[in-house]
């Protein structure tokens, strides 16, 4: 791909030409169509909870490592906690 993206070739393997390819936050070449449907799935999936945990970590003022859930009261605390931002 980056032989392609920096004009040595004209197509990728499966066909993709240059204006079809972009570089990641990485540096890394990678298809254009692939990383806006990965941004649009993360955004919609696990990205909701991870900004709910967030918000939860900062509610609670919680540092360092905290399991959510489990059997202790600050976990399961946790947890309620970020369910209820998630759901919002």
């Amino acid at each position: 791909m980056y032989q392609v993206f920096s004009g040595k070739k004209l197509k990728t393997k499966g066909g993709l030409t240059k204006k079809d390819l972009k570089k990641n936050k990485d540096g890394k070449v990678v298809s254009a169509k692939k990383s806006a449907l990965a941004k649009k799935r993360y955004a919609s999936g696990i990205g909701r909870w991870n900004a709910a945990v967030q918000k939860a970590r900062k509610a609670l003022g919680i540092k360092g490592f905290v399991a959510i859930g489990g059997k202790k009261k600050e976990g399961q605390a946790f947890l309620a906690k970020a369910r209820s931002f998630y759901k919002k």
